[in-house]
């Protein structure tokens, strides 16, 4: 039987969590379609030397082409790109995650981002069309932006929350890592604050998208310790057989090409990947980071079952209920 609706995969967390190489990893099974951090295609466009994952240029790969051409026909990217000098993820940004704390701002929200909805269900349907794919899986991540994608009764929407320790976190976004898609080009780097208080925002996707049967709650070290089982966790939550998923055998995955378009630097990894946890930040943090993320972080810390000494927090899908 013919999929009545486009399904739709968001991986929701803080940037750092793993979240491009799960993105990536679901990507390799047959009918899915991993487009990275994709609701900034809009945003990433603009940069007319910016790659595609495939090695193209975005603007000129063959899906992405194809794409841009199902949702604007014969008018140049670089018209459609100059009439876009917005920002085209306003409303969505953490700073207005205040809104969705009563129903009349969710309302509000809701007729705030009227053409964000639309927008973002033309081009998974353009993308779609294009590939053959019928599930997209989007690494957007922003907690009101998966919330909205959430709200549209058109598509078949799965939420997969991950988490990262946030003193892990943080100690990457610390520091500096070239992006491959540009030349001399950094991704972001943020201060200690600032990057705990994003790590605790982001984590509102819980109380945003907690769906039963829709939101997957998925720890990043779990993962790296289990993929195999985290990965039948998700594909049992969206209803396709076990046997789909994409197959990892000791801890090492084989990464076919993909066509993501943002995210961390490691989805332009392909061929043979072993998959084991960065946990760099145990050796090198400073006690006062660590102080400074536990004081500002503990009590979600503590909610996602990590230990404030650093130990290595428990293993397996029952933990939270412990």
């Amino acid at each position: 039987m013919a999929r009545q609706k486009l399904r739709i995969i968001l991986i929701a967390g803080c940037p750092r969590s793993g979240t491009t190489i799960l993105d990536n990893i679901l990507g390799q099974s047959a009918g899915f379609f991993s487009g990275g951090e994709l609701r900034d295609l809009w945003h990433v466009a603009q940069a007319s030397d910016r790659l595609c994952v495939c090695g193209s240029r975005l603007r000129d790969c063959e899906i992405w082409k194809g794409v841009f051409g199902r949702l604007y026909g014969d008018v140049s990217l670089s018209r459609v790109l100059a009439e876009r000098s917005r920002d085209p993820l306003r409303h969505l940004r953490l700073k207005d995650l205040w809104r969705l704390t009563t129903a009349s701002g969710r309302k509000r929200f809701q007729l705030l981002t009227t053409e964000h909805a639309r927008e973002a269900q033309e081009l998974y349907h353009a993308v779609s069309a294009q590939t053959g794919a019928h599930t997209i899986v989007d690494s957007t991540k922003l907690p009101a932006g998966t919330y909205l994608i959430t709200q549209i009764p058109s598509l078949d929407v799965y939420v997969v929350h991950l988490v990262r320790d946030a003193r892990a976190v943080v100690f990457s976004r610390l520091r500096k890592k070239p992006d491959p898609s540009l030349p001399n080009t950094y991704l972001p780097s943020y201060g200690l604050v600032n990057s705990t208080l994003r790590w605790i925002l982001s984590q509102q996707v819980e109380r945003l998208c907690n769906v039963p049967g829709r939101y997957l709650l998925l720890r990043y070290e779990d993962f790296m310790v289990a993929p195999d089982r985290e990965l039948q966790r998700i594909f049992t939550m969206i209803g396709d057989p076990a046997e789909q998923r994409p197959q990892i055998m000791n801890h090492t995955i084989s990464l076919n090409l993909v066509h993501s378009i943002n995210g961390n630097p490691s989805r332009f990894r392909k061929g043979p990947v072993i998959l084991q946890p960065d946990d760099e930040w145990r050796s090198w943090m400073s006690g006062f980071d660590r102080a400074v993320v536990n004081a500002l972080a503990w009590p979600l810390l503590r909610h996602y079952g990590y230990e404030l000494n650093g130990r290595p927090a428990a293993q397996g899908p029952g933990w939270a209920a412990k």
